[in-house]
Order: structure tokens, then C-alpha cells, then sequence
């Protein structure tokens, strides 16, 4: 755990850098791959900088909605719930430095930006999503190292030889813990990885971002039951991550099917 870098005296959140770098990366190989596409430079700049912004304030809002209950409050106490939260500070959905964060939050918050988006600029849908579709593996790869250093989005207890101890400050506890946020980390780069294998060798244009989503929640739906942070949410012994990846999944799954009847073959 690091939770932050001393950068000339002043010390800096480490989830932020890391943040910082993967939106950098993101936007800059997420614009490459849409030129190289076809896609007009200037549509992939404004989509790609679009893309992000909703990204991390779809994120901050999905915690704040998801997730306020369990949240550790500037007093040191724990909200009970999104009121709660507001009540002691109004602006934390809107301060990006400070944690918080609800992957979901971001990725959904795209869908319908991304349709507005690409129906505003006449693009077409399958070439974005193929293009965007391999950003997905990274961002997950390369931000659950952040959560790590962090020493949020912990797991339960366990005597594992691979189980890692953090410090008080995580909230974790003194025992050993599951690090779900490297399970998931290296869920993110396999998947980058399959991606990147398989882009080649898709069979219709638009299938990768599908099947991409099918992936990540299954993935997340399963990991979820290793993760022991109170601010996840536990409804009905459900996390809430575990209770978005189903009708995720499954819609994604829909997609996939319906993409391979209707969308364009790749070679045709």
C-alpha cells in the first residue's frame, strides 16, 4: 500500500496518479486506434475527450449513489447513506482527487453518451466500438493497480500464501486479505490480451466491445465474493457490483448474439 507519492513537499494520492496516466494512455492509444480505423481525427479527439470526462464523473456519481453508505466521512466517521454523505460534504462527488470512485458508474454512464455521440457525428457504431473495445481490458488492468496501492477495494480474510496485509489506514483490518484488486488487475490485462489476439480474427464488425462487457462481468460477478470493503454495498449478501454485472452480462451477451445475425462480416 502507498497511498500517496511526496512529489516536492507536497503529497500527492497515488490512486490519482495512477488515474491520471491511465486516462492519459487511454486517450492517446483510444485516439490512434480510431484514426487508424478510418474514424476523422477531429470526431475521435472530441469523442475520445467526451469519453473520459463522462467516465470519471459517471464513476464519482456511481459511488455517491451506490456506495455512500460504508463511506468514511471528513470526521472519521461512516456515513449511513447518500444524505448522510451530502450532509457532510456537498461537494464530494464533484472533487476528483478525493476517493470514490464506482467502475460502473463510469462504463454505464457511456452507453448513452456514446450513442448520443456517434448518431451526432454520423459514425459508424461498429467501427467506435471495435476501436474502444481493447481501452476497456487496460483501464480495468491498469486502475485496480491504483486501487491497490491505495488500499481500497480490499478482500475478505484468508490464509492464502498470496494474501496480502495492509496497513490500519485501509480500513482491511490486522488480518491477511484476499487482494481482489490484483484478481482483477490481471482479469484486466488477460483480457487486453484476448482482445488484442482475437481483433484480428473476429467474424463481424462491433463484436469485440460485446464481448468485452461479457467478459468483465462475469469476471467481476465472481470476484466480487472475495471482496470485503464495506463500501462496495451488500444488499441481500450481494455486492452491488455483483448485482449490476448480471442484467450487464446479459444484455451484453443479447448484444453479442444479435451482432453476429445482423452486423456487417468483417471480411465481406
Amino acid at each position: 500500500m502507498l497511498p500517496s507519492i511526496n512529489l516536492g513537499g507536497t503529497h500527492v494520492s497515488t490512486f490519482i496518479i495512477v488515474m491520471i496516466v491511465a486516462y492519459g494512455v487511454a486517450f492517446l492509444w483510444g485516439v490512434r486506434r480510431g484514426v487508424d480505423a478510418g474514424l476523422d481525427r477531429q470526431d475521435v479527439f472530441d469523442g475520445v475527450i467526451i469519453g473520459c470526462i463522462t467516465a470519471v464523473f459517471g464513476a464519482k456519481l456511481g459511488h455517491l449513489v451506490f456506495e455512500s453508505a460504508g463511506h468514511r466521512l471528513p470526521d472519521g466517521s461512516v456515513s449511513t447513506g447518500m444524505v448522510d454523505l451530502l450532509r457532510a460534504d456537498p461537494w464530494h462527488w464533484a472533487r476528483i482527487e478525493d476517493p470514490g470512485y464506482v467502475w460502473y458508474g463510469g462504463a454505464l454512464a457511456m452507453v448513452p453518451v456514446a450513442l448520443w455521440f456517434t448518431r451526432s457525428r454520423g459514425l459508424d457504431r461498429y467501427v467506435v466500438a471495435d476501436a474502444g473495445a481493447p481501452l476497456l481490458g487496460f483501464v480495468v488492468g491498469f486502475g485496480r493497480l491504483g486501487c491497490f496501492l491505495g488500499g481500497c477495494c480490499y478482500g475478505v480474510p484468508t490464509d492464502v500464501p498470496w494474501g496480502i496485509t495492509f496497513p490500519a489506514a485501509s480500513g482491511a483490518g490486522p488480518h491477511a486479505v484476499h487482494p481482489t484488486q490484483l484478481y482483477e488487475s490481471a482479469f484486466g490485462f488477460a483480457l487486453l490480451a484476448f482482445l488484442h489476439w482475437y481483433e484480428p480474427r473476429r467474424k463481424v464488425r462491433g463484436e469485440l466491445l460485446a464481448i468485452g462487457a461479457v467478459g468483465y462481468a462475469a469476471a467481476r460477478f465472481t470476484i466480487e465474493f472475495w471482496r470485503g470493503d464495506a463500501e462496495r454495498g451488500v444488499h441481500a449478501g450481494w455486492g452491488t457490483s455483483q448485482i449490476v454485472s448480471v442484467p450487464v452480462f446479459l444484455i451484453a451477451l443479447g448484444v453479442w448474439a444479435w451482432l453476429r445475425k445482423n452486423a456487417p462480416r468483417v471480411n465481406a
